[in-house]
């Protein structure tokens, strides 16, 4: 199958060509317009067969442009052909970024597809650049700026989430377990509909492990427990790391106050 980049590149090429049959036909057209405006006669008729040459020439590059660019876009995106040709064109430049569900990790940022609406999700960012190579080059960039994520807020509503779901456990009961499943915990922090659209389940488990990074350990007792292949596929979060390993978090626990 044609990559996107090299249809692009294609397209650029021919657009090139028609741009420069278009000056041309603008510049003959000026040349009417002069001749027309001081009454130059004898080379006017010239002038407007020259114009009209110019712009069959223009017409006919526009029509090749149109004709090679007959790129399938709506199955490239949704096929996953798209992420693969983003994760090859970042390695072949030296960036690490892998796959993973159909989402593309690029340690700090994580980026989705949406297929239907031709646009990207860069960190819940719209983006309608998806030329491979302008993608590689953003996720670049932002690799290069200091990560934006925030520990602190994150790791209160974690604590705020999971208090209110020991104390729904404890009701009726002497003791309540202190080990909460995360899929409880983001459910709670995605109560309302389409919550879990705006902040996606990857989204959620990129921040864990962005938070397991930072804190580098249990502050306050925190701590991220991993999954041990036992757990249920939807109740488990993956993720990849920034040297491409794959985690799986599964569930939380505060075994102390803050």
């Amino acid at each position: 199958m044609t990559k996107l980049e090299k249809a692009l590149a294609q397209a650029e090429s021919d657009s090139e060509n028609a741009l420069k049959a278009a000056r041309e036909a603008v510049s003959t057209l000026n040349k009417v317009h002069g001749a027309a405006k001081v009454g130059k006669l004898k080379d006017l008729a010239r002038y407007l067969r020259d114009a009209e040459r110019g712009i069959e020439g223009l017409r006919e590059k526009l029509v090749t442009t149109q004709q090679r660019w007959n790129f399938d876009i709506e199955s490239y995106l949704s096929d996953g052909s798209f992420v693969s040709e983003i994760v090859e064109t970042a390695k072949g430049q030296g960036l690490k970024v892998y796959e993973l569900d159909g989402q593309v990790y690029c340690y700090p940022s994580l980026m989705r597809v949406a297929a239907n609406d031709q646009i990207l999700f860069i960190d819940r960012q719209r983006d309608t650049h998806l030329r491979p190579s302008v993608v590689v080059n953003h996720l670049r960039e932002l690799q290069n700026r200091p990560v934006r994520f925030r520990p602190e807020p994150f790791l209160k509503a974690l604590k705020e989430a999971y208090d209110y779901w020991v104390a729904r456990k404890r009701a009726g009961r002497r003791a309540a377990p202190t080990l909460a499943p995360l899929a409880e915990i983001y459910s709670l922090l995605t109560p309302l509909p389409g919550q879990a659209r705006e902040y996606s389940k990857q989204e959620f488990a990129r921040d864990l492990y962005l938070l397991d990074e930072t804190v580098a350990g249990a502050p306050a007792g925190f701590r991220l427990h991993p999954a041990t292949g036992r757990e249920p596929l939807g109740k488990v979060f993956p993720v990849v790391t920034k040297d491409g390993e794959r985690k799986r978090y599964y569930a939380i626990s505060f075994t102390k106050d803050e």
